[in-house]
């Protein structure tokens, strides 16, 4: 079924002055006419992110900053500020003192000269934002939160991961900035791309996401790495090639541009071809030298800052994307960048003005050139699909008409754009003539999600609307079959299943056979016990982060009755 929009009769236009929002198609017009009505001014701002790995602040950090001029806007994005246990139960903001104190101190010409627009922290990652008293350009329209990822306790996270951001108004352009620290871990792969895209949904008080901004920049401890097992290369030899001026052939193997590429992650978003600095991750704390500690990490480009503009005619320019390698606190190093970005001061009275023609003439735009896109899927089929265990699909969108297309995927009474299950990354956004984009569909299936699961055959039909233009139904299924994992006690014991002679092996000790289980325990859960038992609290590190591959490991040997001894897969 298609359905259009009323070109005609203005669309139930008011008449009077021009604002901003209440007619897309005119905002389109009207940002087309920017130079009859807006006068332009470039403001500097410089963007760094650092893991601090824990450490105390010194009283100043000497070259954080670029010397020389001094810029309107600084954003500082700083990740594992405080890693005691305690600040994930009782609020502690010491840490957060410390280091405000320290950035404050270490900015060009020292905090007298700065002001503090905005802070927001979540357990340690924070994100400050500060004005130059110097700057001219007139803020407006605060707002910060978060969203937190990370360790899952019942049906909320610790916030050990996540996502902190800052919304303003510089002038009368829109600009958010994120700091974020996704999933860690070789392994973690699946899981940082679910981060992203959690904190992608994150919407301010005011009602704004992320994309509904002019410009966005999204930095942090994004813990991509180096998929160097696909090469021949040893981990001696990356490191060799890594301190050397030959460091760029790397960057071929980095997860994030690999997965950006695909269009999972950072649709849009744009970072130098190659980082044009060393990787800055993981050093020696006090050193330049790679990590010499037992796990000998792989180099890799943890630490980015990426940027993204909603229309063509924001002018965003990069100045400089560097690390700050002499900078020795901490395993990773600081990466810093700084942008010129054209902000807009609007005429009112000049736009009022304006405002009747840009009816007529969006009016004659809606008749004469409605939006078309093609879409490489029109059903999406993700087929069986598992607890804990992301799916992603990617849509690729192309405008194949003559005009800029505006699609968004419609928010449902009581259902929002889609169903609980499933995510969508972006929820909007603006494709120019004859260019295209990717949506990511992810089914995920937390605990939560898996509670209230009443059928296990998953179906959403999402509605995207192009602005002024036609609707397109996109039919979404998946199959999730309940298992060990998301499912009550009490479901788990009437589950069946063929019985085993032997269930693990003791040793020397008496064996345990699986008809010993007691008939009000769920077998899965007594051979976990046993597995446990087995393993014994000597070979136990509660202090050893496990990734999504070892439980997948421990799901599957539940389910599927194989191996028989647990203990022997997981301590692998």
């Amino acid at each position: 079924m298609t359905f259009y929009a009323d070109a005609g009769n203005g669309g139930g236009r008011r008449r009077g002055g021009y604002v901003p929002g209440r007619d897309p198609m005119v905002d389109e017009v009207m940002r087309g006419w920017q130079e009859r009505y807006c006068t332009f001014t470039d403001v500097s701002i410089c963007v760094t992110t650092f893991n601090v790995n824990g450490k105390s602040p010194p009283d100043i950090i000497r070259g954080w900053f670029p010397e020389g001029n001094v810029s309107d806007f600084y954003v500082i994005g700083l990740q594992e500020m405080d890693l005691s246990v305690g600040t994930y139960i009782i609020d502690n903001p010491k840490k957060m003192e410390e280091w405000m104190e320290c950035i404050r101190t270490s900015l060009p010409g020292g905090a007298k000269n700065y002001r503090a627009v905005s802070t927001m922290r979540l357990i340690g990652v924070f994100i400050v934002l500060f004005q130059s008293r110097a700057s001219s350009a007139k803020v407006s329209k605060v707002n910060a939160a978060y969203v937190a990822t990370g360790i899952s306790m019942l049906v909320n996270k610790l916030g050990n991961k996540g996502g902190t951001a800052i919304s303003l108004r510089i002038n009368d352009t829109s600009v958010c900035f994120v700091n974020s620290h996704l999933a860690a871990g070789g392994g973690e792969l699946e899981r940082r791309n679910q981060d992203f895209r959690d904190i992608s949904q994150l919407t301010f008080n005011d009602g704004l996401s992320i994309y509904d901004h002019d410009a966005v920049f999204w930095f942090g401890d994004l813990n991509y790495r180096l998929k160097t097992e696909n090469s021949s290369w040893t981990n001696d030899q990356v490191r060799q090639i890594a301190s050397s001026s030959e460091f760029p052939v790397l960057f071929k193997y980095d997860q994030l541009r690999e997965q950006q590429t695909a269009g999972r992650v950072f649709v849009g978003f744009q970072e130098p071809a190659i980082p044009p600095f060393r990787p800055t991750y993981k050093y020696d704390v006090g050193t330049c030298t790679w990590d010499s500690s037992e796990k000998a990490r792989v180099p890799a480009w943890c630490d980015r800052i990426l940027w993204w503009t909603k229309d063509p005619e924001t002018q965003l320019k990069v100045r400089g994307y560097e690390s700050v390698e002499r900078i020795l606190i901490s395993d990773h190093k600081p990466v810093r960048a700084v942008f010129v970005l054209g902000v807009r001061t609007v005429d009112q009275a000049k736009a009022d003005r304006l405002y009747d023609e840009a009816i007529r003439e969006a009016d004659r735009r809606a008749n004469e050139l409605l939006p078309q896109v093609s879409l490489s899927m029109t059903e999406v089929e993700f087929g069986e699909v598992h607890f804990s265990e992301p799916s992603t699909c990617v849509i690729t969108i192309k405008n194949t008409g003559k005009s800029m297309v505006r699609f968004k995927f419609i928010v449902r009474p009581e259902r929002g754009i889609c169903a609980k299950w499933l995510q969508i990354t972006p929820p909007h956004y603006v494709i120019p003539v004859g260019q295209s984009t990717q949506i990511s569909l992810t089914v995920m299936i937390e605990k939560e999600i898996a509670w209230e699961l009443k059928d296990t055959k998953l179906q959403d039909i999402l509605v995207m609307n192009l602005e002024h233009g036609r609707d397109y139904f996109i039919p979404v299924t998946a199959q999730y079959y309940p298992k060990c994992f998301g499912v009550t006690l009490e479901q788990l014991l009437r589950r069946t299943g063929a019985k085993t002679e032997n269930l693990i092996d003791f040793g020397d000790g008496p064996s345990v056979e699986e008809e010993f289980c007691p008939p009000n325990i769920p077998r899965e859960v007594y051979r976990l016990v046993c597995a446990l038992q087995l393993l014994g609290v000597q070979k136990l590190d509660l202090n050893v982060v496990v990734d999504d591959s070892t439980f997948i490991v421990v799901r599957n040997a539940l389910e599927h009755d194989f191996p028989k001894d647990l203990s022997e897969r997981v301590s692998r």
